[in-house]
């Protein structure tokens, strides 16, 4: 990630993150990221507040999977515990 996800703390930046839709969502108006240092921010397009951070990673069990192919430490880290205090 850089500085144009707009609202990203500055100490991510440089990340590898993972965006998706989180799981169970009806509305299809949010979105959210996961870093590999295990933050979980969700972008709301029906908000205009930037990037928040967020307690619980929302992770399918589709998506949890295509992450342990891509990046196995992505899909577990953060998903249990809480999310990063900015």
């Amino acid at each position: 990630m850089n500085s144009a996800f707009e609202g990203i703390p500055e100490p991510l930046c440089g990340q590898k993150a993972m965006l998706y839709v989180p799981e169970n969502d009806q509305d299809y108006d949010v979105v959210y990221l996961q870093t590999a240092s295990g933050a979980n921010l969700a972008y709301s397009f029906s908000e205009d507040e930037g990037w928040k951070p967020v307690k619980t990673a929302r992770l399918s069990t589709e998506v949890k999977r295509l992450a342990e192919t891509i990046e196995p430490h992505l899909s577990t880290a953060g998903v249990s515990g809480p999310g990063v205090g900015y």
